[in-house]
């Protein structure tokens, strides 16, 4: 799934993984993320947030956990992250040209972990005081590896900014 740019989608991929990676004890103050889905699971969730500002990528990987549910939306900007719209693009298609976003949701389902990533839809990054985001979005997510489908909507508030390192590096 490799992009024009030669970028590939692992984008989401990380981020499906690392939403089940919850923020470090003592790692100061979040913001929150309120996240609901309803279709082929159903469910809400709310949580701390954390967000990395990756330089080499240019995106902003935003991510919330409570337990083994999570959700990552990776934002693309043109240049900075400026309030807008970011529409949604598929991890497995060429994206539109930034700004775009990518989201991941990992839920804790009766007999699995079931992961979806977003297919349509948009995130809204929302004017916040320097140094953090605020965001709501609308999102139609698609299954991996099985058929179901969720419409997940949501909301950030208050979620820090912090420059990312060795974190940012996608694994080989």
């Amino acid at each position: 799934m490799r992009r024009a740019d030669g970028r590939t989608a692992r984008g989401v991929v990380l981020l499906l993984g690392l939403v089940g990676c919850g923020p470090a004890s003592g790692s100061g103050p979040h913001g929150r993320i309120e996240v609901s889905w309803r279709g082929a699971d159903s469910g809400a969730m709310s949580a701390p947030a954390t967000a990395l500002w990756c330089p080499g990528e240019r995106f902003v990987e935003i991510t919330g956990t409570r337990g083994d549910t999570g959700i990552g939306i990776a934002l693309h900007p043109t240049d900075s992250v400026v309030p807008g719209v970011y529409p949604v693009a598929r991890p497995d298609s060429t994206p539109p040209p930034p700004p775009w976003s990518a989201v991941g949701l990992r839920l804790l389902a009766r007999t699995s972990v079931a992961g979806y990533q977003g297919d349509s839809g948009t995130v809204t990054v929302e004017p916040a005081p320097a140094g953090r985001l605020a965001a709501r979005f609308a999102v139609v997510a698609q299954a991996v590896g099985v058929t179901g489908r969720v419409t997940v909507r949501g909301r950030l508030d208050g979620v820090p900014v912090h420059r990312g390192g060795a974190e940012c590096t996608p694994p080989p």
